[in-house]
Order: C-alpha cells, then sequence, then structure tokens
C-alpha cells in the first residue's frame, strides 16, 4: 500500500490479514481492517509453470511481481475502503543477491458517510444531503526499492492524480501528493537477527510521520519488536511462524497527553506464506 515496488520481494506467494482496534474504552473508536496479497511471476522460457509449451513471447525471468491490497477504515460515521493493484519489476545485480525494483500502484478509493449517526441542528441541510453523492476516487502511485539480504531502501509517492476527494471542500483544502521514505538493516548475530528500521511519511500539511522500530528475529522467522510514532505511542509487538502460518499481535499506548483520554489500541495479524519451505533452505545457504 505504501511503496508498490516491495509487491513480490519474496519470492513465494504471500496473503496477510490484520485488524486493528484503536482507543479501546471510546465509544465508536476508529477501526482498521485490511487484506493484501503478493507474487513474483514463475521463472520460465520454454516451459509454463504448468510445464505446458511456452508459445507467447512472455518470459518472466522472474523479475515481475503483482498484487493486491483491500482496506476498510471506520472512523466514527466514516467510512473509507482503499483497493489497490500494483505491478513490480524487479532488476538483479551481484549475482541476483541485491535488486533494485521499481512499481505502480493503481487505486480506487470510496468514502461513504453512516447518516445514522449524525445528530444535526436541521434534518434537511442540504451539505448533508450529498455527503455520499460521490463515491469512487481514482488515484495511482510509484515506487522505487533497493534490497538485498540484510539491507533495503524505499522511496514512493502515492496521490499523482490529485483527485478532488469528496468530503473536502476543494477550494479551500487541496489534495496534495504524499512522500514515503523507509530504511532498515539486519544484523546477522549468533542465534538472532536484529533489524532497527525508520519510516518517514509527509501526508498532506500534516506534520512529518516518523515510525522507528526494533526488531529481534529468532530461527529467522519469529520475532519481537518494539516501536515508537512521532503521534506519541509506542507500540510492543510480537510473531509467531506456525508452519505455512504466520499469527502476531500488538498492542499499543500513547505517551502523549492523550492517554487519558482512551485506552491502548490493539492488532491482531495474520499471515499465510504459500511455498515457504522451498524458500527456507535457500536462505539458510545463503546466510551461512
Amino acid at each position: 500500500f505504501v511503496n508498490p515496488a516491495i509487491t513480490g520481494r519474496d519470492y513465494y506467494p504471500v496473503v496477510n490479514i490484520a485488524h486493528k482496534k484503536y482507543w479501546l474504552g471510546t465509544r465508536d473508536s476508529p477501526s482498521t481492517t485490511c487484506i493484501g496479497a503478493s507474487m513474483r511471476l514463475g521463472t520460465y522460457n520454454f516451459y509454463t509453470p504448468r510445464m505446458l509449451l511456452n508459445k507467447s513471447k512472455f518470459v518472466s525471468k522472474s523479475r515481475v511481481g503483482i498484487g493486491g491490497f483491500l482496506m476498510h477504515e471506520k472512523d466514527g460515521p466514516l467510512n473509507y475502503v482503499n483497493g489497490t493493484l500494483t505491478y513490480s519489476y524487479f532488476v538483479p545485480f551481484n549475482n541476483a543477491a541485491t535488486q533494485l525494483s521499481f512499481g505502480i500502484s493503481a487505486q480506487f478509493q470510496s468514502y461513504s458517510v453512516n447518516m445514522g449517526m449524525l445528530d444535526p441542528l436541521h434534518d434537511n441541510d442540504p451539505e448533508l444531503m450529498k455527503l455520499n453523492d460521490k463515491k469512487f476516487v481514482p488515484e495511482a502511485g510509484f515506487g522505487v526499492y533497493l534490497h538485498d539480504d540484510q539491507f533495503f531502501v524505499g522511496l514512493s509517492v502515492n496521490d499523482l492524480l490529485l483527485s478532488d476527494l469528496p468530503l473536502n471542500d476543494n477550494d479551500v483544502t487541496k489534495n496534495k501528493r504524499d512522500y514515503f521514505f523507509l530504511t532498515g538493516y539486519k544484523f546477522f548475530l549468533k542465534r538472532f537477527e536484529l533489524e532497527p528500521s525508520v519510516f518517514i511519511a509527509k501526508i498532506n500539511d500534516t506534520p512529518l510521520y516518523t515510525f522507528t522500530r526494533l526488531k529481534l528475529y529468532y530461527m529467522n522467522y519469529n520475532w519481537f519488536a518494539v516501536s515508537h510514532r512521532s503521534t506519541g505511542t509506542l507500540m510492543v509487538s510480537a510473531g509467531l511462524r506456525l508452519r505455512r502460518f504466520y499469527l502476531a499481535y500488538g498492542y499499543e499506548h500513547s505517551v502523549s497527553k492523550m492517554m487519558k483520554y482512551f485506552e491502548g489500541s490493539h492488532e491482531i495479524m495474520l499471515g499465510i506464506n504459500i511455498g515457504l519451505y522451498k524458500v527456507e533452505g535457500i536462505r539458510k545457504v545463503v546466510r551461512e
């Protein structure tokens, strides 16, 4: 969703589902539910993945990634849905140990208001009547991503089309492009792997947003992480691999002045890695 160039970074197909409930203890507090999937197209020159003769001119060489993402945010009476299709192309260096990728995304955004949650002074206010007139907004994004087994860095931009947002007064508030930067490095220790990372976002006219995280891996896949958001929250999370599945939980607590008004936020994540075992063996050889 942030950087389409990451699509297909892991060769095997990946499916992730997450649900986050904010500000427990607050009535009608926000929530976010999302599902995403991505994969790298198979390698074939003469044969397709079904072992049929390839009669087309298409040769993937494992350089193309495709993916999709669907997110639903509920903020009180406001419902926001984002659907995204992503495409990426990878250019390998150093015998494919380092890869540079470019990605594009096609998005549709939908905004609606639950009128039953509003309590207006005047029921026939014409501004309220047209809140749900414009349902779908098209958008696009672009990203660049460089990574190897230990290091990654990415730059991306959303809202390339600068589409008008239906619930804004676009004569007063203009939609602006959003810019994202992320980087991290994984240190290989004797039994653990330690990965510090930084994510920075500039969204419209809001203050610069930063997300820093320190993630500790055990046995390559199980992990524990501590994170900090510039919005004034701390987060601890842990993930456990169960064969092909990942189950993770995160708890976020405010350390700002707002902490006395609501309890923490909880997030549950479920991931499925298809074809994981084959890639796991390759990773062990590379690391050794």
